[in-house]
């Protein structure tokens, strides 16, 4: 298991590594491809059992450098597909790492200490999550109020 969380690792470092250096060469296809591709292997179904932490921390990291680049512009519905992946039973927990991961990153898109993107667009894409944030935050709480009561029944039936 340690060799293939290894493997993974390298493969999803190398993913990313592509598209933070590269990413301004390829094709319009091509960058719909590579994001389509690392889209499908972070959000269920396509998501693969036994993909390491390490690695889906890595791609998501690759994918919100693709969304810095063309959201919401090229791709306005980023955030609701990923929110929707979130209420969906077997895709949470992936589509809430994402999320985490996309949050953090696009709200401190300057913070970084090579900033992926110029301080206009930093500026631009904070705002952006801001006005995203409020059905982010409900969409959440509502995911938590379905949840906490599952667990806590879960909990007590262990009990």
């Amino acid at each position: 298991a340690g060799c293939g969380a290894a493997l993974q690792w390298l493969a999803a470092a190398a993913v990313e590594s592509a598209v933070l250096r590269r990413w301004t060469h390829f094709a319009a296809e091509d960058k719909n491809a590579i994001f389509s591709a690392i889209f499908s292997c972070l959000i269920p179904p396509a998501l693969k059992p036994g993909l390491s932490s390490m690695a889906a921390t890595k791609l998501s990291k690759a994918l919100v450098h693709v969304v810095k680049q063309r959201w919401p512009e090229e791709d306005p519905g980023f955030i609701d597909r990923l929110l929707a992946a979130a209420t969906v039973p077997g895709t949470s927990a992936a589509a809430l790492r994402v999320v985490a991961v996309s949050f953090e990153e696009l709200a401190g898109a300057e913070d970084a200490a090579v900033p992926s993107v110029p301080a206009v667009r930093a500026e631009a894409l904070r705002g952006h999550v801001a006005r995203a944030a409020p059905a982010a935050a409900a969409t959440l709480v509502n995911l938590l109020r379905e949840v906490a009561p599952r667990a806590l029944d879960n909990a007590a039936d262990a009990a």
